[in-house]
């Protein structure tokens, strides 16, 4: 973590990886739900998951370069990740949920 923070070319990298995966992530939803162009709803899901990701990863890597253990890490990232499933709501959460 500590080589990622220091290096401006590894952030603008995982930052480039983080951009493309919203735009898979619309696309997917898209698919998935058969929503048409003008449909706002998968643009929106796919910004709150790529946000409910990117403040998770951000989280872990701040505990991480703060000499937290993994054990430590995992724990208080799984109590932000019940705060996060609480603050998207359940439009977000059962949006495109396959059945069966």
């Amino acid at each position: 973590m500590k080589v990622v923070q220091e290096s401006h070319s590894l952030r603008s990298r995982l930052w480039f990886i983080q951009q493309d995966l919203l735009v898979h992530l619309e696309k997917t939803l898209r698919e998935e739900t058969d929503a048409g162009e003008s449909d706002s709803l998968p643009t929106l899901v796919a910004g709150q998951l790529a946000w409910a990701h990117g403040t998770l990863v951000a989280f872990i890597g701040r505990l991480m370069l703060a000499g937290r253990t993994p054990e430590e890490t995992s724990r208080e990232a799984l109590a932000l990740l019940d705060d996060i499933e609480e603050v998207l709501g359940t439009k977000v959460l059962k949006y495109a949920v396959r059945q069966g």
